[in-house]
């Protein structure tokens, strides 16, 4: 089975069942609100690689391994997106001392209206730029705004299609700070 077949088997699934991942360590459990993945997807280490904005650098997932991982998908037509950015961009900086890695994922605009976005909100974290919607399909994903927490292995330990409350947030990033690593081998991009 391919990831992406794999990843779309845990979309559908997420829409049969409520079921939240099982916590890994730590005392946080995932909410209710965390999309089901797939049996097993929860063991598969993840990496893929965008442009960032304003910079030729290209970055890579795997460059933060042992960190725990935040991404946020977002659009800056996305009214969802725009309610809940000052609390990403607040909440963000306070887990970085934490050893949280923030990076926020522009899906298909134009790099001028990314600044513009990143400058309403003093976006202070990475904003990477994926400019087909490439990586956001291949984890199933259809909505915006969409977060996806990763351990320090990159496992996903939550995947959420929607907006999220302040609360939600900093439980994800606890579930993420609390799972313990499995010194498991990240595959590489399908």
């Amino acid at each position: 089975m391919t990831r992406e077949h794999f990843l779309a088997a845990s979309a559908a699934a997420a829409a049969a069942t409520s079921s939240p991942l099982p916590a890994r360590g730590g005392g946080a459990r995932p909410g209710s609100y965390c999309l089901p993945l797939h049996k097993g997807a929860g063991d598969l280490s993840f990496d893929f690689q965008l442009e960032t904005l304003d910079s030729d650098a290209i970055f890579a997932l795997s460059d933060h391994l042992g960190y725990p991982v935040w991404v946020n998908f977002f659009a800056s037509w996305c009214g969802p997106c725009n309610r809940e950015m000052r609390d990403v961009t607040r909440i963000a900086a306070a887990y970085a001392d934490k050893g949280l890695r923030m990076f926020g994922i522009d899906v298909e605009e134009h790099e001028d209206r990314v600044r513009a976005f990143r400058k309403q909100y003093e976006i202070a974290f990475p904003i990477l730029l994926d400019r087909t919607s490439s990586v956001f399909h291949t984890f199933g994903l259809h909505g915006i705004p969409s977060h996806i927490f990763f351990a320090p292995d990159h496992t996903i330990t939550c995947m959420v299609q929607d907006s999220l409350e302040p609360r939600e947030m900093e439980n994800e990033i606890a579930v993420a700070l609390g799972r313990v690593t499995s010194g498991k081998t990240t595959p590489s991009p399908a």
